[in-house]
């Protein structure tokens, strides 16, 4: 039920918010040097809300879970928008972007490897019941 109705609301989304970014002049060269729409990751925060309403409707599951996952989402999403709208083209990909922090210099894609890494550890830390499982779910 939450795949098919995730799927179908994604599939619905897309074709909207990429007109949307588009006319919105939301665009960058990528890697390749090519033209992409930025932000299109937005699509996933409408869908996930959804999802977990229903989750938190049908499933028997605790509601805690379900805010703490969602709060995840959405921090995580927030970064890559900012990563998306203020990014650089200094690096790519994660290797680059965590070389840079090695070096000593944040990339917005560094700063979102840093928001994701916290996010993981929070959740992990009052999800787990050992330290093992902390650094393994953080992981």
């Amino acid at each position: 039920m939450l795949f098919t109705s995730s799927s179908l609301l994604t599939h619905l989304l897309i074709p909207t918010v990429h007109k949307f970014l588009l006319k919105s002049n939301a665009v960058k060269k990528n890697f390749r040097g090519e033209i992409i729409i930025t932000c299109m990751g937005i699509v996933l925060v409408p869908v996930v809300i959804f999802c977990f309403s229903i989750a938190a409707v049908f499933l028997i599951l605790q509601h805690s879970i379900l805010l703490i996952f969602l709060c995840g989402v959405l921090s995580i999403s927030f970064a890559g928008i900012i990563d998306d709208l203020l990014g650089e083209n200094l690096t790519s990909g994660f290797k680059g972007h965590i070389g840079y922090l090695i070096k000593g210099k944040l990339t917005t894609g560094g700063l979102k490897a840093v928001i994701g890494g916290f996010i993981a550890g929070f959740i992990s830390l009052i999800s787990s019941n050992s330290i093992y499982e902390v650094a393994i779910n953080t992981l």
